[in-house]
């Protein structure tokens, strides 16, 4: 008749393998966590482009993945509460590979942001990075528990830490930001909104309409037009009512800035670059709500607020 082993009848290298592997665990989920964290603005809008969540909850969403991911660093690389924080990592690695599963069914391949924008990954490499981590979980499970036993209270503030910290260092832009309207040359844009072959010559003349004002080498430009492309289709509005209006430049620029936006191409728009700059005064992107020719709100990257503009296009 044979026994089980555990952890107390193991060699010393039987017993260093499973915690130096438990340590690489903590490693990859806190480099994970700073790889969003640094590129949050990317992961969130990556986190509403699924379509899922109206922007408010994935604002949050995103930074709550980071949190958690930051909550399991702490616990593999402290050792504390192995079982538990073992029996965690499995399933929020089960949960995330469940994730991916679906956006890969889904038949999206860009980056998943599991390091953010540090390692461009597709979800089904990520998946079976998961399946790799997983094993090293399983691995990990086998670690000796320290004997060291932290006071009741400080548990607490283990678990708020990450969260506080990730909101504190990087709140989410609706806590911060609010519909103010961004400036731009109202003379200026008053005289190409008249002219016959103007800024409104591609959309309907009497119904709402939304100008969005982009530069293809802008990365703040690109997350908007995200954005947007999801808010349009999330909500089913109309694709008429959307003009994009870029600076003139070569017809690659617009193919690549399309193919990384994954979002529709509207009604598009190519004005000479210094006209651009002038109607912008330089600050873009540039999003304007329309009423026939009165501007009725105007919005930068940070300002988007998705319930108003859905509301006015609703109309």
């Amino acid at each position: 008749m044979t026994s089980t082993p555990t952890t107390d009848n193991l060699s010393p290298r039987q017993r260093w393998l499973p915690f130096a592997v438990k340590m690489l665990l903590g490693v990859v989920f806190a480099a994970s966590a700073v790889a969003k964290m640094l590129s949050i603005d990317s992961f969130e809008i990556y986190v509403y482009s699924l379509g899922w969540f109206p922007l408010p909850a994935a604002l949050i969403l995103s930074r709550l993945v980071i949190a958690i991911e930051l909550l399991l660093a702490i616990g593999l690389l402290s050792n504390l509460c192995a079982r538990l924080t073992t029996i965690s990592t499995l399933l929020a690695l089960t949960g995330f590979s469940l994730f991916l599963a679906i956006v890969a069914l889904s038949g999206r391949t860009d980056n998943c942001h599991c390091f953010g924008e540090l390692v461009d990954i597709n979800p089904v490499r990520s998946l079976a990075k998961n399946a790799i981590l997983i094993l090293m979980t399983l691995v990990a499970m086998r670690t000796r528990q320290w004997n060291w036993r932290p006071f009741p209270w400080l548990w607490p503030l283990v678990v708020a830490a990450p969260i506080a910290t990730v909101f504190i260092v990087s709140p989410p832009d609706n806590w911060l930001f609010h519909t103010v309207d961004e400036p731009y040359n109202k003379p200026m844009f008053t005289r190409h909104v008249e002219e016959p072959d103007g800024l409104l010559h591609l959309a309907p003349s009497n119904s709402p309409r939304i100008l969005a004002f982009y530069s293809p080498g802008c990365h703040f430009c690109r997350l908007a037009a995200t954005k947007i492309g999801t808010m349009q289709q999330r909500h089913d509005i109309d694709s008429s009512l959307f003009v994009n209006i870029f600076p003139q430049a070569e017809p690659s620029r617009y193919d690549d800035f399309f193919a990384e936006t994954l979002s529709p191409r509207y009604r598009q728009l190519n004005i000479p670059p210094d006209t651009f700059l002038h109607l912008t005064y330089g600050m873009f992107p540039l999003i304007m709500l329309m009423q026939g020719d009165s501007v009725h709100a105007t919005y930068n990257y940070r300002t988007i607020n998705e319930q108003e503009i859905i509301g006015f296009l609703s109309r």
